[in-house]
């Protein structure tokens, strides 16, 4: 299915937004995360979603932005990311 197909929500383009670190992710997400809300990334083991959190934290960084990474469950591994 193509993501030209999603209608745009009434509110696109009025909410600050924080690039997922790609860009098709981006285009699906209607241009990143949305900035000062909790999301929540679900999923089945082995699915991606660190890898969704780390795109988008490593974009974040990039652009001189501060990040937290909070690792919940002690998997995390500093060679992932490098």
């Amino acid at each position: 299915m193509s993501s030209d197909k999603f209608e745009k929500p009434a509110n696109y383009g009025k909410i600050e937004k924080i690039s997922a670190g790609s860009y098709d992710l981006n285009k699906w997400l209607y241009g990143g995360y949305e900035s000062g809300v909790i999301t929540m990334i679900a999923g089945p083991l082995a699915s991606g979603k660190t890898n969704f959190v780390l795109l988008a934290a490593c974009s974040m960084a990039k652009r001189g932005r501060k990040v937290i990474f909070i690792d919940t469950e002690g998997g995390f591994s500093v060679e992932r990311v490098k």
